[in-house]
């Protein structure tokens, strides 16, 4: 069921204006807490007003809530007429009323024996179907909840036994089944109940008591000679599975406690008090004599797992917490009792209880009570809605019976962010003498305990931000979908900051609210702290709303109010109401970009995962906060065309691409290969290469000769160690400037004489591995060279070396000079005569 919401987590305030609020007879008071409500607004409906049934007769016995039927965002209303006549004579009948906003019914479907789903003769004469009913939620899975209703008078089993019928609603208000609990029915077995004794007079969902995975019912039962209540443990299927019956001295509930001839069990409510798990049970009985004559009281019960009372508070006239002097004579207390949840924000359940014969504002007008509970089961303080008194005065008339047996929250219909009351004056003469009539009660309270009702207050949760600018002209605006719209929110966007911080102002208290302490000034009663304030004759400061990141929402609704993508929640720090600022600067870090004021960026040094930021030297230190480090760096060099073998590129050396090349982390063991090595980044060359985002630190880089284009090979040796592979260490600027050269292939000669003397002008062919063949002739010291080009490699392999006349075998490499880079085995083809030797 829906509660009564509170903004959670605010305490009272106390304002230090001019501005109060009256909450009986017209008396100014501050407010102290939220429990402090007012009706702002009334919507009666009748006959003759609101959209009410045409004709009726002492029509809103009770009523329920029973949820959105029709998808309109609206809560839908039953509301019960036990003397109908549909179908026989007070048979009874049930009002489905689709509601508006606006506290006025658009359509009704009237639920009676034989019409819109319900079987005829269901019910039988005088039953008065409506006595109580109770939304079970949904059982059968079709979306739709059951309603169970009961019967108070039915004779199934014997006469006035009672009963309980539990209506399987479709979504347009009609039923699609009924399901029945009486005696001998519905799993109650055969002579439970006894003729007169009024099962059905209340009803109350009460949690799956048992533990079994459903939930259980409690049924009152206020006229058998012994009245009481049942509680029943049910079966998914809505049949009774077992029950316990409590009674004066039966099922735990002390002897004495119900009076001769009084309607023990008339009302039940559910409420947690004690955080247990287990709903304890408010009873009522209208005419007990604790005040006087038929003044009513009502009974907390707490309950065992087995549904025997484990121990009981009565709650009357100067008992129980109620101030002497509330009941008197004739009032008739608890004719009502509905759960209205957790009012004033102290984890107990809170109770709304109804006196229809309540005097003020005239005789017999009726009254409510807002009873905020205890967790021991007593009152600790009452709040009265009567005519008059919270109520405008001239609202009810003498005998209108205001809060007779029906009050229901109906939910937040104008989304204030306070739930609506739904209350029945049985014997209103709008339609006709005792026609009846429900009234709509639109609630508000003070969020912020500032003495200003929200509904004209500028700035209920004292923010100093208006709640015009909060919710930007949509009041159900939560932008953190807390279920608490931004303007009752300390906290807007959730991010642990409050409001009044992230709009320019200061919370040395921590309390989300303007100023120090929860005093304000508000001369002007509008609600808005004066220092803040620039409406009519106040002429404070209006706070500045920064926007820092310059997006769409100002800081107090943005989560990453400087766009940094670390969350404003992160970049606090410990303690919120005073935000951190690392490097000094007057800016906290949630609104500055550069944090430790190193020329970095925090989004740049927060890594690839900015809600978790990164600390890259591992010093414990995010790396956004820490300005001794800069951020990750960059390793930058070539892999060129080095034909002169330097290993340093020269003027005119070209860059070669699609190199493969790997920057490794050598482990703890400093040994590259041994075991523990890390590969930090990868990178091909495309004119230079680079490794980006390297902590420093000592790696190796090694460049992988097989990608080299074909017929190249790695020139110089510029690490004293193997060819391609140069250890390096990176600092806070990082590494340029590394290089890596190689050359294409070169085989070389000269050809001799047998006297040893040069021979020049010899022609010589050799032929590669892929058959290409290259020539050359040798010069006047007899030498020739061939060098590989980007166009015509020379392929590693087995080479052939050979001139244009009859031949020799030569065998071994070391019989050419020049063999660089390994190019293979080589076999050597010599003209002759003469006898030619090529020497190394």
């Amino acid at each position: 069921m829906r509660r009564w919401r509170r903004q959670s987590g605010l305490a009272a305030l106390v304002i230090a204006g001019t501005a109060a609020f009256s909450l009986s007879g017209g008396s100014p008071v501050a407010a102290t807490s939220i429990d402090q409500l007012q009706v702002m607004g009334v919507q009666k409906i009748s006959p003759v007003e609101g959209g009410g049934p045409a004709t009726s007769t002492v029509w809103g016995h009770d009523m329920a809530a029973i949820g959105d039927l029709d998808g309109d965002g609206v809560t839908e209303v039953a509301v019960a007429d036990i003397f109908n006549d549909t179908g026989g004579t007070d048979r009874g009948a049930v009002h489905i009323m689709f509601m508006n906003a606006d506290g006025t019914v658009r359509s009704t479907v009237q639920l009676a024996d034989g019409i819109n789903g319900v079987p005829a003769n269901t019910l039988g004469d005088s039953d008065q179907l409506g006595f109580s009913m109770e939304p079970l939620g949904d059982w059968d899975g079709d979306g739709v909840t059951e309603l169970a209703v009961g019967a108070r008078v039915s004779d199934i089993g014997g006469p006035n036994r009672g009963a309980l019928h539990i209506l399987r609603l479709n979504a347009d208000g009609t039923a699609k089944a009924v399901d029945t609990i009486a005696d001998g029915v519905g799993g109650l077995p055969s002579g439970t109940l006894v003729d007169g004794e009024y099962f059905g007079s209340s009803a109350r969902l009460i949690g799956d008591l048992d533990g079994d995975g459903t939930e259980d019912l409690v049924v009152g039962a206020y006229r058998r000679p012994l009245a009481g209540l049942y509680v029943l443990f049910m079966n998914p299927d809505l049949t009774v599975k077992s029950f316990t019956h409590v009674a004066d001295g039966v099922g735990g509930l002390a002897v004495g406690t119900i009076g001769a001839g009084n309607v023990w069990g008339y009302r039940i409510a559910d409420v947690d008090l004690n955080g247990d798990g287990r709903v304890e049970l408010i009873v009522t009985d209208e005419l007990d004599d604790t005040a006087a004559t038929n003044g009513g009281a009502a009974w907390t019960l707490f309950l065992n797992a087995d549904g025997t009372v484990a121990s009981q508070v009565k709650l009357g006239d100067g008992v129980g917490g109620i101030p002497a002097g509330v009941i008197t004579a004739g009032d008739l207390f608890g004719s009502a009792a509905d759960p209205v949840g957790d009012l004033d924000g102290d984890g107990i359940g809170d109770v709304l209880f109804g006196e229809r014969y309540d005097d003020t504002g005239g005789t017999n007008r009726g009254a409510i009570h807002i009873a905020y509970m205890a967790a021991d089961g007593t009152v600790d303080h009452l709040q009265k809605i009567a005519d008059g008194v919270g109520l405008p005065a001239g609202t009810l008339a003498d005998g209108d019976g205001f809060g007779w047996s029906a009050t229901t929250n109906l939910g937040d219909l104008d989304g204030n962010g306070f739930d609506d009351l739904g209350v029945t004056a049985l014997f209103d003469d709008d339609g006709g003498t005792d026609a009846g009539a429900m009234y709509v009660l639109f609630m508000s309270g003070d969020s912020d305990g500032d003495g200003v009702f929200d509904h004209v207050d500028e700035d209920d949760d004292n923010d100093g931000i208006p709640d015009v600018v909060e919710h930007g002209g949509d009041p159900t605006a939560d932008a953190d979908n807390d279920g608490i719209p931004n303007h009752l929110d300390s906290d807007s966007d959730g991010d642990g900051i409050a409001d009044v911080v992230e709009a320019g102002g200061s919370d040395p208290d921590g309390d989300g609210t303007v100023g120090v302490g929860r005093v304000i000034t508000d001369l002007d009663g509008d609600g808005i702290d004066d220092s803040v304030d620039t409406t009519g004759s106040s002429t404070g400061t209006a706070l500045p709303l920064p926007n820092s990141d310059g997006s769409g929402d100002a800081n107090f609704l943005s989560t990453d109010a400087d766009g940094d993508g670390i969350p404003d929640s992160v970049e606090i720090g410990s303690d919120p109401s005073n935000p951190v600022d690392t490097d000094q600067d007057g800016d906290p870090d949630y609104t500055d970009t550069d944090s430790d004021d190193d020329g970095v960026d925090d989004a740049v040094e927060a890594g690839a995962d900015p809600t978790n930021p990164a600390d890259l030297d591992g010093n414990g230190i995010d790396d956004y906060l820490d300005d001794a480090f800069t951020g990750p760096v960059s390793v930058v060099g070539n892999v060129f065309v080095d034909p002169n073998t330097n290993g340093q590129l020269d003027a005119g050396e070209s860059d070669i691409s699609g190199v493969s090349l790997q920057l490794i982390d050598p482990g703890a063991d400093g040994e590259l290969g041994g075991g523990d090595d890390v590969v930090v980044a990868t990178a091909v060359t495309a004119s230079p290469f680079t490794f980006t985002g390297v902590v420093p630190g000592d790696y190796v880089v090694v460049a992988d000769e097989g990608t080299l284009p074909a017929g190249m090979f790695p020139s110089g040796d510029t690490d004293g160690g193997a060819d391609f592979v140069v250890e390096i260490v990176v600092g806070a600027a990082g590494v340029s400037g590394l290089e890596f050269g190689a050359y294409y292939g070169t085989i070389s000669g000269t050809v001799v004489d047998a006297s040893g003397e040069a021979i020049a002008g010899v022609t010589i062919r050799v032929t590669d591995s892929a058959g290409s063949a290259f020539t050359a002739v040798t010069s006047s010291d007899g030498r020739w060279s061939i060098t590989g080009t980007a166009v015509a490699p020379i392929a590693p392999g087995a080479l052939t070396i050979s001139s244009p006349a009859s031949t020799v075998t030569l065998s071994g490499a070391g019989s050419l000079d020049g063999l660089r880079g390994d190019l293979g085995s080589i076999t050597a083809t010599i003209a002759a005569p003469p006898v030619l030797a090529i020497t190394g």
